[in-house]
């Protein structure tokens, strides 16, 4: 955690507080994928990224697959 913390600092990584849109598009992105068991922290880093345009994301998350697969099946739909 400390060598996240020093890290953000310089800019290695982009840091945003969740809006309440961005909250509500969780809620809405958990409930659409609620077979994939996401919950609101991973469903507010798939709607960040959404809202960023991001397409790649870095996780110590132990089950990492869950969530990109729920990004790639929306912007997907998108295109």
């Amino acid at each position: 955690m400390r060598a996240l913390m020093r890290d953000l600092a310089p800019g290695a990584f982009t840091y945003a507080r969740p809006a309440l849109a961005l909250l509500e598009r969780a809620i809405d992105i958990d409930r659409q994928y609620a077979d994939l068991g996401l919950g609101l922290v991973d469903a507010s880093v798939v709607a960040l990224a959404e809202e960023l345009g991001v397409y790649r994301l870095a996780t110590r998350n132990p089950d990492p697959v869950r969530w990109p697969a729920a990004c790639a099946r929306r912007w997907a739909s998108d295109g």
